[in-house]
């Protein structure tokens, strides 16, 4: 699951551009490198700022990976990576 930072909405897969440029290296002009490139998007807006989506290991939900809490250190942790709500429902009693 990904989730776009410019449109806000979640995707499964994103779309897949090809797309072709031309590099001209030393030799000159005259001898251009094609090469073909894949470029993911954001299926809804087409924007390439888009990232992964981690599960909480609690709940299973889909949630932003910088937004997990790896509760290993915590004490009475060792949980696994926690959404916030689930955080804050173990805090009050796991």
């Amino acid at each position: 699951m990904y989730y776009c930072e410019n449109c806000r909405e979640e995707f499964d897969e994103p779309r897949i551009e090809k797309t072709t440029y031309e590099d001209f290296y030393e030799i000159g002009a005259e001898f251009p490198n094609k090469t073909e490139m894949n470029l993911e998007k954001c299926p809804y807006c087409g924007s390439d700022e888009f990232e992964e989506m981690g599960t909480c290991d609690k709940c299973g939900e889909y949630c932003l990976e910088c937004d997990l809490v790896d509760t290993d250190e915590m004490v009475g942790g060792g949980i696994g990576y926690l959404c916030p709500d689930c955080l804050i429902d173990c805090e009050v009693g796991c």
